[in-house]
């Protein structure tokens, strides 16, 4: 199985300021090689696709642990970095759409976490700036196996780290179908600086409900 990564690529190696010779280094290929993934001459295979992942999501490895302990305790965690590259498949997500876990981590997200639906939940709150919500919404899904509305209520966190990209945790589950996406709860720098603090339930406690 083969994937096309070059559309976000070169712009993932210039943010974290590397050449095409450094990055073939850091990988152990060829220059040529990431030139021709850049431009859409060569495919990238799964192998080489999830380590692009891990470089430039965690090139300290400092999101390893935490990503692999959460998704042990619960198998419907979902985790992505703030570039909305997913790291950990929610069991729910592959469930419901009939897509394997193998063929949703190492995907971008940006064009399902950052659509236009996200203005009424997150009421354009930079990434760098939340820290909890909870809300509702529904989705259309088209497949062979199961089209038709999905509803679902998601917890999300969102961890921020001394260097690299964040990391966002989100706990789904479904519910009966709801109409617009309700946010329930929620915690921003904001509101923390404004002492509403009493809106974040404990990672841990909806990691064993969930």
């Amino acid at each position: 199985m083969v994937y096309d990564m070059t559309f976000d690529l070169k712009d993932m190696r210039t943010q974290y300021g590397l050449s095409q010779i450094q990055l073939a280094d850091l990988m152990g290929i060829t220059q040529s090689t990431v030139s021709r993934w850049e431009k859409g001459l060569e495919v990238i295979r799964h192998s080489r696709r999830m380590e692009l992942l891990d470089l430039f999501s965690n090139r300290n490895g400092k999101l390893d642990p935490i990503v692999k302990r959460l998704a042990a305790k619960n198998p419907n965690l979902a985790c992505f970095d703030f570039n909305y590259n997913c790291l950990a498949a929610a069991q729910f997500y592959s469930e419901h759409i009939k897509v394997d876990e193998i063929d949703i981590i190492g995907n971008n997200y940006e064009h399902i976490l950052n659509s236009d639906w996200c203005t009424d939940v997150y009421e354009n709150v930079p990434l760098e700036e939340r820290l909890y919500y909870e809300y509702e919404r529904t989705v259309d899904l088209a497949t062979e196996t199961n089209a038709g509305p999905l509803s679902y209520r998601v917890s999300q966190y969102y961890m921020q780290f001394e260097d690299g990209p964040g990391l966002m945790v989100s706990l789904p589950r479904q519910i009966p179908p709801v109409g617009n996406p309700r946010v329930f709860r929620k915690l921003t720098l904001e509101t923390l600086d404004s002492g509403s603090m009493n809106c974040c339930p404990s990672m841990d406690r909806q990691t064993r409900d969930g």
